[in-house]
């Protein structure tokens, strides 16, 4: 049985990475074949250290149970070399970021200018005081930027419940606030929008290739 398991999971990490290779466009295809090549290469090759020690008459039961754990560790450390080489998460941070900041509008350079765009800031903010959550992410969305501005930037927001325990947080969740900001780059550079959103459905193809394969370590060897 151990076998034949073993056999199957180079040929299971392949399937695996033909279905989730066809959600990609054609554009990210060559950026996913060699590394799920990789992936599919560290899985044959313990497919073949594991036949090797199933079908080895001269290992007594304790040097086969070691050899195993042996590649068990070589699979995962391979496993885990993978993932950080290519995980895509930081460089899609930075591009959203680089996105977000072309597209930011400009605060004001005078001093005046500054002061008098906070003093309308904070009496928006006393407009909003006391609003709860699910409020506050209707009006940001449907708000001006000037708004949206005074939200995302305002100092953490002290409430009071009917119980007098005191709380502070953000006026608007930053997941939300990013997410405008996303969208509101996108229009302005659609190209740029487009890359990003390419290498967020790649990224997804490679790190769901990568928990199939730990998935299966974990059937193969228990969890860890």
């Amino acid at each position: 049985m151990e076998t034949h398991v073993a056999e199957n999971l180079g040929l299971l990490i392949r399937l695996t990475a033909d279905a989730l290779g066809r959600k990609l466009t054609i554009f990210k295809v060559d950026a996913y074949t060699k590394p799920a090549d990789e992936l599919i290469a560290v899985a044959g090759k313990l497919d073949v250290r594991l036949t090797s020690i199933a079908e080895d008459r001269n290992l007594s039961d304790d040097g086969r149970t070691n050899a195993r754990s042996v590649g068990e560790a070589a699979a995962r450390e391979a496993g885990r070399a993978w993932r950080t080489r290519n995980d895509l998460t930081p460089r899609i941070a930075s591009e959203v970021a680089a996105l977000q900041r072309a597209s930011a509008r400009p605060l004001p350079t005078d001093q005046t200018e500054r002061i008098l765009r906070e003093m309308r800031a904070a009496e928006i903010r006393r407009g909003l005081a006391g609003m709860d959550p699910l409020m506050a992410e209707a009006t940001f969305a449907g708000a001006d930027s000037s708004v949206r501005d005074a939200m995302a930037e305002g100092p953490p927001r002290v409430a009071v419940s009917p119980t007098g325990v005191v709380t502070t947080g953000p006026w608007i969740d930053p997941a939300i606030v990013t997410r405008f900001a996303i969208a509101h780059a996108a229009q302005a550079n659609p190209e740029a929008a487009a890359q990003v959103e390419e290498l967020e459905l790649l990224n997804g193809a490679l790190l769901g290739l990568h928990a199939t394969f730990e998935a299966e370590l974990r059937n193969l060897f228990g969890k860890r």
